[in-house]
């Protein structure tokens, strides 16, 4: 019988020897990329991403390395309700926000920068403390009012139950625990209190009335710690019941809480980390753990977090994380078969990575449309499994929808090596064509047991310029143009044609007549008339005025050759002066006695082109004409051809 006592009395503490010692505990510090050694918090986003927050910086583990985001204090708000130390919250916008003391920051995971006034993003610009449930709804709290950020409803907080500290829900009902040490459950379609119960009495409420930190499980319950000071209690309500189980009373604080579906909870301590047996209340301190060197770390653990396959998440306070595989050691072959679903982690353009602000707008594992240039058709795709354990025995199955669109298996040991010894798919496409692919990936822990989500991704490599839709619409246009334009030079060009060949034709004529009256040795004043567009018929003057052109023309022809000769000069000799010889000549020819002279000159150098031998430049001289290109200025105006077309028509006669 003492035996059986003995064994009885021992139990808990069997039970609780397989989670102990003697496991092995990997690192995962600066070598992985982790910024900062100190952990302050950590969680595992739906995506099977690890994100640790250290005091430097927000690092996001993919399975392969941590990528960091620097913390940026300017872009705190104050949060003047929170008395706690670090938490982190993801919302469902993929918002992570970051909690510290009396202070509130928020990282947009989708782009990897901080959100500037991010009161704003939970739809209220002034409250005292907020907190994320797990479905991803932002609650804020402002005097004494809570209040949901997603949906409006407003929960009034009974009189009495001090000040809120936590707040989760559960089928249709929120559950807010104070700093009283009540849980109060409230109806989220109504609003209402539908009951509200304390873990303990007033005395003990004010023993753990600093923080709160809560933990739902699967099966509805609430695993809470609450500390005070130097002092913690661990315990559990249960909201259906509405009653409370405590489970341990410490006289030193508890920092972290993860309760997994398995019965068994993970609680850090200044000194290890304490595993508690829900089903046998056993409980087992760890203040000494070994590492892969041989080393034994016996005390710093600050926080615990616990990913999808079981594995435990420890944070340091100076050596980084220690992991802690759910199976019986690093030579384990078994699998948890957890579905998996393949996460984005990065992209390449010719061998050059892109991120989120460097040719991306979002970052990878929230990609899912990318653009391309035509330039840069040669992408290569890393996928990662999210698998912490044995990620080397992942297997994929990937298609490219607008190649071949078949379905493609690999792993580790496959031809090809698209998988390397952490798991991760690698998948280069070089020389695409331009258009739209479609990428589909798969993941899973056995070869043909695809029980996980598609991770798809839909691309476009663009057409080159010459041949997008915008150059064909220019291409048109600039036929059109210039067709158009073709049209319009043959057509002026069409017209031109006709017009110099009806002036040639004219001037043809006037040539020929011009030619029969100086072949009839018709007199220098029939020569005028006719010029002065009379033609043949007989002129109705005097014989005074025969006379006075007569002698006015003789005159001209003495001085044909004076280039300096003027109106003056033939006023004088015709005996009147200036503006009577313009009177007489204005009545009779209806010329000026400039014009008069310059027809002289003209009809003088008419004969001498229509004889041949001279030059334009002699027989301008020799009428008395300042300059050759003057005459040919003044023949062309009166005869409408040049003297050298004139005289190249005479010489064709």
């Amino acid at each position: 019988m003492k035996i059986l006592r003995l064994f009885i009395l021992l139990l808990p503490l069997m039970l609780a020897m397989p989670l102990a010692a003697e496991r092995t505990y990997y690192v995962l510090d600066g070598g992985q990329g982790l910024r900062g050694r100190s952990v302050l918090q950590m969680l595992q986003l739906s995506d099977g991403r690890m994100v640790v927050m250290t005091e430097s910086h927000v690092n996001i583990y993919d399975g392969a390395e941590f990528r960091s985001v620097a913390v940026d204090t300017s872009a705190a708000e104050p949060l003047e309700a929170y008395y706690g130390h670090t938490h982190l919250y993801v919302d469902a916008s993929r918002r992570l926000w970051i909690k510290s003391y009396r202070s509130v920051s928020c990282l947009d995971l989708t782009a990897l920068r901080y959100v500037r006034d991010c009161k704003k993003q939970a739809c209220v610009s002034c409250f005292d403390d907020m907190f994320v449930d797990s479905e991803g709804g932002i609650w804020t709290v402002a005097g004494g009012d809570v209040v949901s950020a997603d949906t409006g409803v407003r929960l009034c907080m009974p009189e009495g139950g001090g000040t809120v500290q936590d707040i989760d829900v559960k089928a249709g009902r929120a559950v807010i625990f104070t700093s009283g040490g009540y849980a109060c459950v409230f109806s989220l379609s109504s609003g209402k209190c539908e009951g509200m119960t304390a873990a303990y009495d007033s005395v003990t409420a004010r023993k753990y009335e600093r923080t709160s930190l809560i933990v739902k499980t699967s099966d509805g319950m609430f695993h809470q710690i609450r500390t005070g000071s130097g002092c913690s209690i661990f315990q559990t309500f249960n909201p259906v019941t509405m009653s409370w189980k405590r489970h341990l009373e410490c006289g030193y604080l508890l920092h972290t809480l993860i309760a997994g579906d398995g019965g068994m909870a993970y609680i850090t301590t200044p000194e290890g980390y304490i595993a508690y047996n829900f089903g046998t209340s056993g409980r087992l301190v760890l203040r000494e753990l070994r590492l892969p060197d041989g080393t034994r770390l016996t005390t710093g653990i600050n926080t615990v977090c616990s990913d999808r396959e079981g594995g435990i998440w420890l944070g340091t306070y100076n050596r980084g994380i220690l992991y802690l595989p759910p199976l019986s050691g690093v030579f384990d072959m078994g699998e948890s078969n957890v579905p998996l679903t393949p996460v984005l982690i990065s992209v390449m353009i010719h061998g050059r990575r892109i991120e989120a602000g460097g040719g991306m707008d979002v970052d990878a594992p929230y990609l899912d449309r990318l653009s391309l240039d035509y330039e840069d058709n040669s992408v290569a795709f890393c996928f990662s499994p999210m698998k912490y354990v044995h990620p080397r025995s992942v297997c994929y199955r990937y298609r490219i929808i607008g190649l071949d669109g078949v379905w493609h298996t690999a792993d580790a040991d496959s031809d090809g090596m698209l998988v390397d010894s952490r798991g991760l798919l690698t998948l280069s496409f070089v020389d695409l064509a331009a258009g739209s692919y479609v990428l589909e990936v798969m993941a899973s822990s056995r070869f043909g047991v695809w029980n996980g989500g598609i991770r798809r991704l839909v691309f476009t490599v663009a057409v080159p310029w010459w041949r997008s839709t915008e150059a064909i619409v220019l291409y048109v246009l600039l036929f059109v143009v210039s067709a158009s334009t073709g049209v319009w030079v043959y057509i002026k060009a069409v017209r031109r044609r006709v017009a110099r060949e009806g002036r040639e034709e004219m001037l043809l004529m006037r040539i020929r007549d011009l030619m029969e009256q100086c072949n009839r040795n018709e007199s220098s004043v029939r020569v005028v008339l006719v010029d002065n567009g009379h033609g043949d018929e007989k002129p109705d003057m005097s014989g005074s005025e025969m006379d006075f052109l007569d002698k006015a023309t003789r005159i001209v022809e003495r001085h044909i050759g004076d280039t300096s000769y003027t109106v003056e000069q033939l006023s004088r000799e015709m005996c009147m002066d200036r503006t009577g010889l313009y009177r007489r000549l204005t009545a009779i020819l209806d010329k000026s006695p400039q014009m008069f002279i310059r027809s002289i000159r003209l009809r003088k150098a008419a004969e001498m082109l229509s004889r041949g031998g001279t030059t334009v430049t002699e027989v301008a001289d020799a009428t008395g004409f300042s300059s050759s290109s003057y005459f040919t200025k003044c023949f062309q105006k009166e005869y409408g051809c040049r003297p050298s077309e004139y005289a190249e028509k005479k010489s064709m006669q």
